[in-house]
């Protein structure tokens, strides 16, 4: 798959020889409904992805969901709350989540908790004097 960093594109050529082939693989009005962002690969399958958020991010988690296939599992009441959603796993997932700080615990699936740690603690080691 290819990705364009639109943003630093500083030249674009064209080919005229080149003939257009119509991609009949991949249906993309429905390819990326799975995905938070555009890095997909063509076998890879959504997974649940099951977490908690604190009270301080609830209502903001709520009102501008992460994914469309976001449904709200429990309410506690102190203000947190249990999430799911159904996505694929990849680099943007990760990076949405981490922006959330200590404000989001993922609890599963198990790979995506790993990688999270990992990321994370590479991200202490960088400021560990």
């Amino acid at each position: 798959m290819l990705n364009l960093a639109l943003d630093r594109i500083q030249k674009v050529q064209t080919n005229e020889t080149a003939q257009f082939e119509e991609n009949t693989m991949v249906d993309f009005s429905t390819y990326y409904n799975d995905v938070i962002g555009v890095t997909k690969g063509l076998n890879t399958k959504p997974a649940n992805v099951h977490f908690w958020v604190s009270a301080k991010h609830t209502p903001y988690i709520q009102t501008k969901p992460l994914h469309r296939s976001q449904e709200l599992l429990k309410l506690y009441a102190d203000g947190s709350a249990d999430f799911k959603m159904k996505v694929c796993l990849n680099y943007e997932l990760e990076r949405v989540i981490l922006g959330f700080g200590d404000g989001i615990i993922v609890k599963s699936p198990r790979i995506l908790v790993r990688r999270l740690k990992e990321r994370i603690e590479n991200c202490f080691n960088n400021y560990s004097i």
